[in-house]
């Protein structure tokens, strides 16, 4: 028997997802524990996939928080709508911040996120000369703060926007 299936490359919440499993069980399933899904070709309805909050190909085009937002297309950063320059590793660092707002983001994790950037191994208190840059380039916009012995958090609220929004 021969199934066709649409894959859809899609960041979803658990209760989305959980709404999803429960109505149709085993028809919808994750293929990994990243963000891909798979949903066979029966229960395929966008409309009711945009209910549960689930769409395909959807792009981040910027994050706001507070008077703070991040072009992220255009790689700005934007603190009460006038531009501000950051350096291309301040801006990783504060992405990464931005995307697990108010969770801690482990001081390991940004020092491999700078690695990455770097292409070689960094010196331990580079992330801490990154935070202190950030923390001066936004002002009185920041929302960083230090968890002892572990890492940092973006304390505010952050809100994604997509860019098949108005």
């Amino acid at each position: 028997m021969n199934k066709k299936f649409i894959k859809l490359s899609v960041k979803v919440e658990k209760e989305a997802w959980d709404k999803m499993y429960q109505k149709y069980g085993e028809e919808v399933y994750a293929q990994n524990e990243k963000d891909e899904f798979v949903l066979k070709e029966p229960i395929y309805n966008e409309k009711e996939l945009v209910e549960h909050g689930i769409t395909k190909n959807r792009r981040k085009k910027g994050l706001v928080s507070g008077e703070l937002y991040v072009d992220l297309l255009g790689r700005i950063v934007y603190v009460k709508d006038k531009p501000i320059h950051l350096l291309p590793s301040d801006f990783q660092v504060l992405i990464e911040l931005l995307e697990k707002a108010q969770k801690v983001v482990l001081r390991e994790t940004l020092m491999a996120v700078l690695e990455s950037r770097h292409q070689q191994i960094i010196q331990d208190n580079a992330v801490s000369v990154h935070i202190r840059r950030l923390r001066r380039d936004l002002g009185s916009a920041h929302c960083i703060r230090t968890i002892h012995l572990s890492g940092y958090m973006w304390t505010r609220e952050v809100k994604a926007l997509w860019e098949d929004e108005i």
